[in-house]
């Protein structure tokens, strides 16, 4: 049994927050752009960092020598897409039927796009990965440090097409030259990276403090750049954010000393996360509408407010629903109750 690795679990909880705060903006007509637009900077890593943890908890799948290669992954496969996929399409389901599109169409494309909530596509994008692991597992075995790196910088040139395109013609269709390196599997890719051989909090504090300078730089003076056009989660300075908070966050929980219930603690909030990201959406949509005094304070109080009512609101759902016979099935985990 792996040794449990507490950094990871703030990762998790860490993303999850940032996530809840992404979808909480609400109405930001009298708000102040820049305002906004710092917010979205400190929140963007949320989907990466996700992403690069589950990268380095579950690659490579096949690092046993005496394990048979095919039982491996039929197990990871079946076990990883029990987690997510049933779970997706109950919830796709259930927010069809809320938002008043259930029907025949709706429910026979679930297993090829998000229906019924917009951020479930996280789910698929994570299904995708579950799927790619077992083939590029061999290839992670085997591959040193400088392969594993000329990868990545393949993968983070191909990051900064989305700015790049505002001066330049850049094919970003399967016809690109780096096509086959772009998409979310960089980030799987550079968690299991961080795991192995690591980058310097320094370093990545540096680049962090660079890529959000040369943001200001680009927003203010460069003109009509379309910084959060196309796929905002892929840009360069997505992934530059994510290492920083990556680093930073193993940093803090290695100084931080729990005890042997608050380490369990811990454990069963990120085993509730898949949950919570199922759920908070609903919260978003159907509950914080109603809840009429937030309108009336001030933008960050109320935006603050909204954030802690979603996410504590999932998570205690989450919980209670975790005690159910069926709950792997509702939000991909179930309470083992010890004796």
């Amino acid at each position: 049994m792996k040794e449990r690795i507490i950094a990871y679990d703030y990762i998790r909880i860490v993303a999850m927050v940032l996530v809840v705060a992404c979808h909480c903006f609400g109405d930001v007509s009298n708000t102040s752009s820049v305002v906004i637009s710092l917010l979205s900077y400190l929140e963007a890593p949320c989907n990466g960092l996700f992403f690069a943890v589950s990268g380095a908890l579950l690659l490579p799948i096949n690092s046993h020598p005496t394990t048979r290669t095919y039982a491996n992954t039929k197990g990871f496969i079946t076990k990883r897409l029990r987690k997510v996929a049933i779970p997706t399409i109950l919830w796709s389901i259930v927010y069809l039927a809320l938002n008043g599109n259930l029907n025949l169409v709706s429910v026979c494309s679930i297993p090829f796009s998000a229906q019924g909530a917009s951020v479930l596509w996280f789910m698929y994008v994570m299904v995708g990965m579950y799927l790619v692991a077992p083939i590029i597992s061999p290839w992670l075995e085997k591959i040193d440090k400088k392969t594993l790196e000329l990868y990545l910088g393949l993968w983070l040139i191909s990051l900064c097409f989305p700015i790049l395109k505002n001066w330049l013609i850049i094919d970003e269709s399967v016809d690109g030259v780096l096509f086959n390196f772009s998409g979310y599997v960089g980030y799987f890719v550079l968690g299991y990276y961080l795991k192995k051989y690591g980058i310097q909090l320094k370093l990545s504090l540096l680049l962090y403090v660079i890529a959000f300078v040369i943001m200001i730089f680009v927003k203010l003076f460069v003109g009509d750049v379309k910084l959060y056009d196309g796929l905002w989660y892929l840009s360069v300075f997505c992934a530059v954010s994510m290492v920083f908070y990556w680093n930073m966050l193993e940093k803090i929980s290695s100084h931080i000393k729990l005890s042997e219930c608050e380490t369990r603690s811990l454990g069963t909030i990120s085993n509730l996360i898949f949950g919570v990201y199922f759920i908070h959406y609903g919260i978003i949509e159907y509950l914080i509408p109603h809840v009429g005094f937030i309108s009336k304070m001030p933008y960050l109080v109320g935006y603050a407010i909204r954030i802690i009512i979603v996410f504590c609101g999932a998570l205690i759902l989450c919980y209670m629903i975790s005690y159910l016979p069926l709950a792997n099935y509702v939000i991909g985990y179930k309470h083992k109750i010890q004796e």
